[in-house]
């Protein structure tokens, strides 16, 4: 650190303006509004010496009760059909039945417009002027 102190003082001050605007001109390409942090590689530490912990895996540990959402049915429908929709033949029996709990989300409620007519009102004993709650 001495030495490059030293080379510094012996520098004139032109010299030294035009180091300091050179070292300006460099630090600006990394440090702006139009550079992502990403990009500044060397600005951050090192971790691609760390290591993990053995037998670890991403998420919740071996074991955990998990939770869900409650999807309780509201109503019950059987899909069945009495004929084959190929040939229409009524000799038909039931291979597998599958149980599936479907969420149908219903379409937003469009708004309603009012159209209101406000009264103002002006009271004959006092004056006051006021519109009815």
């Amino acid at each position: 650190m001495t030495i490059l102190r030293n080379k510094l003082m012996d520098l004139s001050k032109e010299q030294l303006v035009d180091t300091i605007l050179a070292l300006q001109k460099e630090l600006a390409k990394y440090k702006n509004s139009n550079t992502p942090p990403s990009a500044n590689k060397h600005l951050k530490p090192d971790t691609s010496s760390k290591q993990t912990k053995n037998n670890s895996k991403r998420g919740a540990p071996f074991g955990h009760v998990g939770k869900t959402r409650q999807q309780i049915p509201t109503r019950k429908d059987v899909i069945d059909a009495n004929e084959c929709p190929n040939c229409h033949g009524h000799n038909i029996v039931d291979d597998k039945i599958i149980n599936q709990i479907i969420e149908e989300i219903q379409e937003p409620i469009a708004p309603e417009f009012i159209e209101a007519e406000i009264h103002q009102k002006e009271c004959l004993d006092c004056g006051i002027k006021f519109i009815p709650p």
